[in-house]
């Protein structure tokens, strides 16, 4: 059998009773008792400065939307791209990272014809 406790325990728990009345209208403290700032504080000033000749927003300039970007004016040669990936290869093969410098290779190979092939196949036999 259960035994029972003598006195359950007083716990504090907050109720609705110990909010204060939210429909009486707040009262202000007038400015009697000024706030105290530290003295390095002192010194700021939050207010902004006033200009005289400000304009109202209606008279502020618009601005018009972006216009799309046009086109490059030179023209991307695919032999500039090829000639990218090789040097991109190269910088990677100087830094140690052969299985991505191999995969720029191969793709250069693969479609690349003249000299661009040649140095990439040049390339390629230096990594295997």
């Amino acid at each position: 059998m259960r035994k029972k406790s003598a006195e359950p325990e007083s716990i504090y728990a907050p109720s609705y009773d110990d909010i204060p009345n939210t429909n009486a209208e707040p009262v202000m403290e007038a400015a009697s008792s000024p706030i105290s700032v530290p003295a390095q504080m002192s010194a700021i000033d939050l207010n902004l400065p006033t200009q005289a000749g400000t304009a109202p927003l209606a008279s502020m300039p618009s601005y018009a939307a972006p216009t799309q970007a046009t086109a490059p004016t030179t023209p991307v040669n695919a032999e500039d791209t090829e000639q990218s990936k090789l040097n991109l290869a190269a910088q990677l093969l100087a830094k140690g990272d052969k299985d991505l410098a191999r995969a720029l290779i191969l793709s250069v190979v693969s479609s690349t014809h003249g000299d661009i092939k040649a140095r990439a196949i040049q390339m390629l036999g230096q990594i295997r």
